[in-house]
């Protein structure tokens, strides 16, 4: 194995540990700091441009952003709102409304049914990623999947606006990085 697997390998359960410790209301707040940020972000030049949302759905210790996808569902704005399905070794993203029909994955996350038509394909879109650790310019410290890099490296050609969301304890002086890591242009903190 190579020092990167390696290193990332150690920091990915110390950075978990430190997601799991903020707890109760501190959280709570963290959370509510980071959903007002996400939607004041919404005002961005550059964001407003575009016409998808490509959101996740929270599964343990992440931020819970679900209040923020609820949001998009039942704004009156025109995103329209996509979340991720691993498919194989690559993940999907399928828009989704308020009768979209959900699956538990292997991960034990919540899933879209992967429905060909409601696939994303393309367009300026905004995309909020979880993770375990970030650097202030935007290194991201995943699962070990890659499916973030392997969506972004297929995606390439595409104008998407990457953002991490966080809470501060996540923040970190520098990463492990490899060649096929992506760089989020924004971190929401919370």
């Amino acid at each position: 194995m190579n020092e990167i697997f390696l290193q990332k390998k150690n920091l990915r359960k110390e950075m978990k540990m430190i997601r799991e410790g903020v707890k109760g209301d501190f959280r709570a707040l963290k959370e509510k700091t980071i959903i007002e940020k996400l939607i004041d972000a919404l005002e961005d030049e550059d964001i407003k441009e575009c016409d998808n949302i490509l959101s996740f759905n929270p599964f343990g210790s992440e931020v819970g952003i679900s209040p923020f996808n609820d949001f998009i569902l039942n704004s009156d704005r025109r995103y329209k709102l996509y979340l991720p399905r691993v498919m194989g070794e690559k993940m999907e993203f399928f828009h989704i409304s308020d009768n979209t029909k959900m699956t538990c994955s292997k991960y034990g996350i919540l899933e879209p049914e992967p429905i060909e038509g409601l696939r994303w394909k393309g367009g300026k879109s905004f995309m909020i990623m979880p993770g375990l650790a970030f650097t202030e310019d935007g290194k991201r410290l995943g699962y070990g999947g890659g499916f973030y890099d392997k969506f972004l490296a297929d995606n390439k050609e595409t104008s998407i606006i990457t953002c991490g969301v966080l809470f501060e304890e996540q923040l970190v002086d520098m990463l492990p990085v490899s060649d096929n890591d992506f760089i989020c242009e924004k971190l929401i903190i919370g």
